[in-house]
């Protein structure tokens, strides 16, 4: 069963997502883009290991893997 990760939108700076590192699991991670109008439903698929190979940053609050968006598969 995969992992589901909701997030608000894509960081747009930088083209990328921002993991919340407690919630990325081993296996699959699908991620499901809940406020942005214009991705409103899309979902990507990216695995744990791969999503753990990207730089730790604060979100302000907690650590997050900044994972590319060219990173990750779109599955819907």
């Amino acid at each position: 069963m995969a992992n589901i990760i909701p997030i608000f939108a894509p960081k747009y700076s930088t083209e990328s997502f921002l993991l919340a590192q407690y919630k990325v699991k081993d296996g699959e991670n699908i991620i499901k883009i809940t406020k942005a109008k214009h991705m409103l439903g899309y979902e990507f698929s990216i695995d744990g290991e791969d999503a753990r190979q990207y730089p730790l940053r604060s979100n302000g609050k907690i650590m997050c893997y900044e994972v590319p968006i060219s990173a990750c598969k779109r599955v819907k």
